[in-house]
């Protein structure tokens, strides 16, 4: 699932002519469900021949479609409109520490294609960049069917100053900060691009596809770094540098004979983790809880109970090194 915020870059570009207020029903049609524009005048309070410019503005530009006729109550039957997802295309760029994952996708967030390699993070922006972007032109070239590419969201593993979209003394990626990724991308792509720390989006995605009634949640995510996604009140909490829930910046003791000797989390997790012979992930149960912390799936693992057990509701299994998705 794609998950786009405010906009971070102002693009000069063609914009059709679309008032701001048109956003409003944009937003309430996103659910795929077809509505007339008597019940969306109803669900807006807006009048009736303000929802019906707004709507054609839309209809006009494609993000809308024609979806039949409503039931009639009297006269002419009313017509109906609904989000059309295959109005434009989005690019999704999952960059991690030791691999990155381009994707094409359609408005509704259905991935089109995807192509995934592995890197290191350390080559530095440019280079890794060029190679991503070019494996976008290629996806765009096969999936594109004259569609529009409507923006750019790309995650990266560090913290992110949102109002630019630059990495901000990213922990595990040497040479990557304040580089201008947002105005890099556009030299290629010259739509909006937005960027934000991978766990902020993967936060933001748990939220909308599994939890759309939980208000305050914690998404933790375990991998070559360590961080969290954190949403109160409905908002995801970024804080004044972006490193709100940059766990990886916790100073722990390195060991008990040396307390004044100190680690970061991130880099105690990676040196234990190179003695271990094995890995744990987390299973999501049935119950669902707010303040929790879980990875997608753990393939072939046998579930089984911690003797050190987190938060109610949290199972923790062990799995193989080798699965790629713990």
């Amino acid at each position: 699932m794609l998950w786009f915020t405010d906009a971070m870059v102002d693009v000069p570009r063609p914009a059709p002519a679309i008032s701001s207020g048109s956003g409003e029903i944009f937003q309430i049609l996103r659910d795929g469900r077809a509505r007339t524009k008597a019940e969306l005048a109803a669900l807006t309070g807006l009048a009736r021949s303000t929802v019906a410019l707004r709507v054609d503005a839309l209809l006009a530009v494609g993000l809308l479609r024609p979806a039949g006729e409503a039931v009639s109550t009297g006269g002419r039957p009313p017509a109906r409109v609904a989000f059309n997802p295959r109005a434009g295309l989005v690019l999704a760029v999952d960059l991690g520490a030791t691999h990155a994952t381009v994707a094409v996708a359609d408005l509704a967030g259905v991935i089109l294609d995807a192509r995934t390699r592995t890197i290191d993070i350390g080559d530095g922006p440019e280079s890794l960049l060029d190679t991503l972007l070019a494996d976008a032109a290629e996806l765009l070239h096969i999936a594109a069917d004259e569609l529009p590419l409507f923006g750019v969201g790309i995650g990266v593993p560090g913290p992110v100053e949102h109002s630019t979209g630059r990495p901000t003394n990213p922990p595990i990626m040497p040479g990557w900060d304040r580089f201008d990724v947002p105005a890099y991308v556009q030299k290629v792509f010259d739509v909006p691009v937005l960027v934000d720390n991978d766990v902020n989006i993967l936060a933001l995605g748990e939220q909308a596809t599994t939890w759309p009634d939980v208000d305050d949640l914690i998404f933790v995510k375990v991998s070559t770094g360590i961080g969290a996604g954190i949403i109160a009140g409905g908002q995801l909490q970024r804080g004044a540098q972006g490193s709100a829930g940059d766990m990886g910046h916790v100073q722990v003791p390195t060991g008990p004979d040396r307390p004044a000797n100190r680690a970061t989390s991130a880099t105690s997790k990676r040196s234990r983790a190179a003695r271990r012979s094995r890995s744990r992930c987390v299973h999501r149960d049935s119950k669902p809880t707010a303040h929790r912390t879980w990875s997608t799936s753990c393939a072939q693992a046998t579930p089984r109970r911690s003797r050190r057990p987190g938060r109610r509701g949290e199972t923790w299994a062990r799995c193989s090194p080798r699965s790629s998705t713990c």
